[in-house]
């Protein structure tokens, strides 16, 4: 868990802010969780474990809320901070222990989608592409398959109008997620 979501954020990182609004959402879901595994009453009318303590994580996970949204507000196109990969890498690292932590590794494929999107259509680039010298994506990772094939339509002006597509769209269906996620999490009926 924690190295497939260190290489995912990392490998989602490849636009500016890509990577921030799926660890924002990834970082409000483990907040929900921690809250509602920490109260007793709530975890056993859910019908979810009690871990008494992990409310503890919620500053943290506040913290790391808060860097990101003051990344995204400095990072604003044009962009004048890059997170880098010492950057995405520490904060894939930390939302996969989290997840660990809450122990709701299971909605990770859920709530992390775009981080193992990414992460799988790199390793399936590559070992296809070593095993039979041909390329499953134009380009890997997936964001900039999209990009190459957005490049073949003409009515995308500029590249950053293309990047600035992909992006929003993976934001919007990184909060897709989140609320998916949370309404299995919490078995709304």
């Amino acid at each position: 868990i924690i190295t497939t979501m260190a290489n995912g954020v990392n490998f989602t990182d490849g636009f500016d802010t890509l990577a921030a609004v799926p660890l924002i959402t990834s970082s409000i879901f483990i907040g929900v969780v921690a809250y509602i595994s920490s109260n007793q009453t709530w975890s056993v009318y859910l019908l979810i474990p009690y871990i008494p303590g992990v409310v503890e994580i919620l500053p943290f996970v506040g913290s790391i809320i808060g860097t990101l949204l003051a990344y995204l507000w400095f990072n604003s196109p044009p962009s004048s901070i890059i997170m880098g990969d010492s950057g995405s890498i520490g904060l894939g690292g930390t939302v996969g222990i989290m997840f660990i932590f809450v122990k709701a590794g299971f909605y990770l494929p859920i709530v992390g989608f775009i981080f193992l999107i990414e992460f799988f259509s790199t390793v399936i680039q590559i070992g296809w592409f070593k095993a039979t010298r041909k390329r499953v994506f134009l380009c890997a990772p997936i964001h900039h398959h999209f990009q190459f094939l957005m490049r073949r339509k003409p009515f995308y002006t500029s590249e950053f109008h293309i990047k600035s597509k992909i992006t929003w769209r993976m934001h919007i269906i990184s909060v897709i997620t989140l609320i998916i996620g949370l309404i299995l999490f919490l078995k709304i009926r």
